[in-house]
């Protein structure tokens, strides 16, 4: 799932657009008034207060949230290793049920898990980086 697309920008825009409002104008002021309003800046206040009361590793999106953020030659690539571990897993469990017979349950498990865990993450590296339209 994960935060929707481009959202950590749009909240340094918003909080960089606000902080030079007052630092450069003495205040905000919106188009609507042309006058500083203190229920708008309480809203800024409480934005501010939010944004440097966090650590900076609290205000940075996780590792696997910057993945978006990768050119899409490397989304690809992650995404076809994802597929080969999946694919490796279903293809060892085919051919050591095909040529032994008996397989260990703990080998089908893990063969299992590998395909379960790594196919689905492909098909979703796939859909976000070229069939959403999102980079």
């Amino acid at each position: 799932m994960g935060f929707p697309p481009k959202t950590k920008r749009y909240v340094l825009n918003v909080v960089e657009f606000f902080t030079d409002q007052v630092l450069q104008k003495g205040g905000f002021k919106p188009d609507t008034t042309k006058k500083v309003s203190t229920v708008d800046h309480l809203w800024i206040n409480r934005l501010l207060k939010e944004f440097t009361s966090n650590s900076v590793e609290k205000l940075l999106p996780q590792p696997f949230l910057v993945f978006s953020n990768f050119p899409r030659l490397v989304q690809l690539g992650i995404a076809l290793a994802y597929l080969a571990v999946g694919g490796w897993g279903i293809y060892m469990g085919i051919i050591n049920r095909n040529l032994y017979g008996q397989v260990p349950a703990w080998k089908f498990v893990s063969w299992a898990l590998l395909a379960t865990i790594f196919i689905p993450l492909f098909v979703r590296v796939i859909y976000d980086a070229f069939l959403k339209g999102e980079s």
